[in-house]
């Protein structure tokens, strides 16, 4: 990698995969032991440069274990935002004087934004999986003539709309 070049999770998990010389149920071990938890196929799938969604924080503090290399830096190649210092404890010291209304409604908000984070997330990685889908579908789409067609195939067509004019429940005829 050069120094232009932006460090990548595939990069940070050839260090990991460099430093131990394992993958896959290894690499799951490895990290278990440090009281991490890395899935095979992720760590594989970083490996190869194919892991397409955004990586959890358990699995980018796995990947700095197995690197070992700072949490910072594996936040940085995930193109995540990296606080050093937790959320609690920005907190102002006299925090606990809220009422417990207050309290409720801190609380109440900070689960809103992440349930809207996590809504987010999800949705950015369906659309990085689509995006990234290039297998092409097993649909053939044509206009077929009625007179080709057995009876079974056409109830087929008409579940997927190709069909002419067999409703639901009815029954192909016998010819």
């Amino acid at each position: 990698m050069s120094t232009s070049q932006k460090e990548t999770l595939r990069d940070i998990a050839r260090i990991a995969h460099d430093r131990h010389g394992v993958r896959g149920r290894g690499i799951e071990r490895i990290a278990d032991k440090g009281g991490y938890v890395m899935s095979r196929s992720t760590f594989d799938r970083m490996l190869k440069g194919e892991y397409p969604s955004r990586s959890m924080p358990q699995t980018l503090e796995a990947l700095a274990y197995l690197a070992d290399i700072s949490l910072e830096r594996v936040y940085e190649a995930a193109d995540r935002r990296y606080d050093a210092k937790k959320f609690a404890e920005q907190l102002p010291p006299d925090i606990d004087q809220l009422t417990e209304d207050q309290r409720n409604a801190v609380i109440s908000v900070a689960r809103a934004f992440l349930n809207s984070n996590r809504e987010n997330e999800r949705l950015q990685n369906e659309l990085e999986e689509v995006q990234q889908d290039d297998e092409p579908s097993n649909v053939v789409e044509a206009d077929f003539a009625a007179e080709d067609v057995v009876p079974e195939q056409k109830i087929a067509a008409y579940d997927r709309d190709f069909g002419d004019g067999i409703g639901p429940g009815d029954l192909p005829e016998d010819s």
